[in-house]
């Protein structure tokens, strides 16, 4: 993006930097360019703002600060994505008047200038009526972008790029606000108007902001499945053996658009769950025409762990669950409005459902459930729209089906082990309580009993049966969780399995509870309800924090084991962490990719490759070690089959090569299946990868030289799906 822009950056830079400079510039810029100096007059300023300015004043220091915040996130996340060096890494004799010269951030684009440019544009705004008071809040700004040039820690195209950014998040925030005001004030009456329309669309703004600057910040590395997602992206196919094709597609769009990174990969999933807020908020609207209800709606959906967190790490429930809502808002429509065309509409979105994940067809009992407890719309089923909605569904599933008859229907033969139904009917109540408190655990407690409190209250009350709404919210989420609920008897339930239940349940139960405070007799039961509500959003406000901020973590982290310790419970500080499973891969990675440019390791290069047993071990290799090399497992049939025993090489292409054997844990030996094919073996000490001296996880590494060309006891048909 820079190589053209180059040679103008450095002429202008050295203009600026070297020769527009005399000792009074460098003084007066050395305290421009320095926040630090106005950081506490301005906080001052601004709290005397804030108390004693008029009401319009005081709403503008609130836009101001939401546009600084949404234009310093969005600066962050480019300087992550672009890694343009500073000027002084890149150039010799840069000078520097007000010392520095010693960041070790990125150069595009300058937060400086995007933070001046982002206040003084809301400033501007306010005091449009003098023209020339306007005007002369830029020059702050102009002088505090200048300045970063002149010091020597930015080029000019940084500043320039970071004025833009802050200009026009500022003109976002001011544009939504002056058509759809986030707050109304009657000076008259004092009486202050939340306008939800506007905060529901500020809340979808900022946290999609948010979200794409944690997956650029690399809060947590990738885990083993979003790497094995990654991994199917690059050789894309019909389908693959464990899941429908979907994800990989949609990781290959963003990776060929912003490169091979943890941000491309997790770039879909912040995409989808804003397309997801996106349909609740029209669904919302067209259900209830009550925007406070939308506005809790998404603020409770961007809060839930169910769907914050897969809001952030991809996985194939978003993509699913982004077709859900679209398939569930556009049966509605098709119900409410009586029009062929939504069921069509639908048939697409139940389709592409199908081809992010199998539980797509949990759709299909639920509509049936709908029809069951709601008579009056039974004539549909005379009519041809829903039967061509499920042949839409069908056609757009046809290449899962062409995969899975050329692969001997090995991902369905999958499906059926995850699920147990070669076991037969076995009870095992144990699971049901470990289904139950998965659920809690995916919602939050409060949350969840809410949902159950309010269902069955309104299935005793004559509402569910005369309002359509609460037919259609409860027919097509429940069901899901029932079934799993009599599934769980049988055997173990994952938690994100029900997640499809949970989207008009969430939906249903936030309404109701709007209701309930609306219907309180006193003051009194209005104030319990509230506060019930706001323990209820706490909760998973606090899970959120814990999951998005490490250090916060890392206090609940020690203070939680140190606890127990005294209460003699031994706990393993890392399993306490909700991203156990994301750390270690990355360093395991890292170090490999050292070992591969150490002679006394590879003797050859170009003839070396990467094995291991375990397909999370090899999806995390192959993205994780420089180069993205293809990684290799071999089965030797004591451990279920996966895609990389579909992909299995043909191993007599690598006689003669070395490898890498990498095994999860401090194992004594490497397993003989694997020794027996290499002329030498050399085990290396095991690495132990920490977070923070809280050790997470372990491996052992094996230099393999010689290899023989077969693994003689590697099986070629695998049975354990």
């Amino acid at each position: 993006m820079f190589d053209r822009l180059q040679p103008f950056d450095d002429s202008l830079f050295r203009l600026i930097n070297s020769q527009w400079t005399n000792p009074a510039f460098d003084f007066f810029f050395k305290y421009i360019t320095d926040f630090g100096v106005f950081e506490i007059p301005l906080i001052i300023a601004g709290i005397v703002a804030f108390i004693f300015a008029k009401p319009r004043m005081k709403y503008a220091i609130i836009l101001l600060i939401l546009s600084v915040l949404m234009a310093d996130m969005i600066g962050q996340d480019l300087k992550l994505i672009f890694e343009r060096l500073r000027p002084y890494r890149a150039l010799d004799g840069v000078r520097f008047p007000a010392g520095g010269g010693s960041s070790k951030s990125f150069s595009f684009p300058s937060n400086h200038a995007i933070n001046m440019f982002a206040a003084m544009t809301v400033l501007a705004w306010e005091l449009r009526k003098k023209l020339w008071l306007s005007i002369l809040c830029f020059v702050p700004a102009f002088l505090v972008a200048y300045s970063r040039v002149y010091v020597g820690v930015h080029y000019p195209t940084d500043v320039i790029g970071g004025a833009l950014i802050g200009f026009s998040c500022s003109a976002l925030i001011l544009g939504i606000d002056r058509f759809l005001p986030f707050v109304s004030y009657e000076a008259t009456t004092r009486k202050v108007t939340w306008n939800w329309t506007g905060l529901s669309i500020l809340l979808l703004i900022f946290a999609s902001v948010y979200r794409y600057s944690v997956i650029a910040r690399n809060v947590l590395p990738l885990s083993a499945e979003e790497c094995q997602y990654w991994d199917w992206s690059r050789q894309l196919d019909l389908s693959y053996y464990s899941k429908p094709p979907a994800i990989a597609y949609i990781i290959r769009f963003f990776t060929e658009i912003f490169g091979t990174s943890g941000f491309s990969v997790r770039a879909g999933a912040v995409t989808l769950s804003l397309g997801i807020g996106i349909i609740s908020f029209f669904f919302t609207r067209e259900l209830f025409r009550d925007q406070r209800t939308t506005f809790f709606t998404l603020l409770a959906m961007n809060l839930i762990p169910l769907f914050s967190l897969g809001a952030i790490i991809f996985t194939t429930d978003t993509p699913m669950m982004f077709f859900w809502a679209a398939c569930c808002h556009a049966t509605y429509l098709a119900i409410a409005r009586e029009r062929n065309i939504h069921w069509y509409i639908a048939g697409i979105c139940f389709g592409l459902g199908l081809l992010s994940k199998y539980a797509m067809i949990y759709f299909l009992p639920c509509l049936a459930v709908f029809f069951v407890v709601s008579p009056q719309h039974r004539f549909w089923l005379r009519r041809p729209a829903p039967y061509l909605f499920l042949l839409i569904g069908a056609l757009m599933f046809t290449p899962v089906i062409v995969w899975s008859m050329q692969h001997d229907w090995i991902n369905f033969r999958h499906v059926a082990t995850q699920a147990k139904v070669e076991e037969g009917m076995m009870l095992k109540p144990g699971e049901v309580f470990s289904y139950i408190g998965g659920q809690m655990a995916a919602l939050t407690p409060l949350i969840f009993l809410a949902m159950i409190y309010f269902t069955v209250r309104t299935v005793r009350s004559g509402e569910f049966k005369s309002d359509v709404r609460i037919r259609y919210l409860l027919a097509m989420g429940a069901p899901v969780f029932c079934m799993l609920l009599v599934k769980s008897i049988q055997g173990e339930v994952l938690a994100n399995w029900a997640a499809p239940a949970y989207y008009t349940w969430v939906i249903f139960a936030v309404w109701q509870f709007g209701l309930h405070v609306q219907q309180s007799v006193d003051r009194a039961q209005r104030v319990r309800r509230i506060s019930f509500a706001s323990a209820a959003l706490a909760l998973p406000l606090i899970a959120f924090i814990l999951f998005h901020d490490r250090t916060v973590f890392r206090s609940f982290q020690r203070g939680t084991t140190t606890l127990a310790n005294s209460m003699g419970i031994v706990l393993n500080p890392a399993k306490l962490d909700p991203g156990y499973s994301f750390i270690g891969y990355d360093q395991l990675g890292e170090e490999i990719s050292g070992m591969m440019k150490k002679p006394v390791v590879v003797l050859r290069p170009g003839r070396t490759f990467l094995l291991t047993q375990r397909y999370q071990i090899a999806a995390s290799l192959a993205f994780y070690v420089k180069g993205h090399p293809h990684v290799h497992t071999v089965n030797f049939g004591d451990k279920r089959m996966t895609q990389y025993d579909i992909w299995r090489p043909s191993w007599k292409d690598y006689e003669g090569w070395d490898a890498i054997y990498v095994t999860q844990g401090n194992g004594d030996k490497l397993e003989k299946e694997v020794a027996g094919s290499f002329r030498e073996v050399k085990r290396l000490l095991p690495i132990t990868f920490e977070e923070r001296g809280i050790p997470y996880k372990e491996f052992t590494i094996y230099v393999c030289r010689g290899f023989s060309g077969d693994f003689p006891m590697a099986v070629e048909s695998i049975t354990k799906f």
